[in-house]
C-alpha cells in the first residue's frame, strides 16, 4: 500500500461550508437559531418560513438558501 493522501476535489459551495464549520461554527450557529426561530410546523410536519419564496441566507460575503444552510450547519 502507498502512503499517498487521496486528493479530495470539493465545489466552492463545499469549501465555504467546510470552512465555517472549521472556523466559524459559533456564529453559524446563531444564524441556524435565528431560522428557526422564526419558522412554523405546517400540517404535514415541514418547517415553514414566512416568507413569499425559497428564504436565502446571507453568511461570510456567501448566499444561500435558508433549508440548506440549516441542514449543513
Amino acid at each position: 500500500m502507498s502512503d499517498q493522501k487521496l486528493f479530495v476535489l470539493m465545489d466552492r459551495s463545499q469549501e465555504w461550508y467546510a470552512d465555517i464549520i472549521a472556523n466559524h461554527l459559533e456564529e453559524a450557529q446563531k444564524v441556524v437559531d435565528g431560522i428557526l426561530s422564526e419558522v412554523e410546523e405546517n400540517r404535514d410536519g415541514c418547517l415553514v418560513t414566512p416568507t413569499k419564496g425559497p428564504r436565502k441566507v446571507r453568511f461570510l460575503g456567501h448566499q444561500d438558501r435558508a433549508y440548506r444552510f440549516v441542514f449543513c450547519i
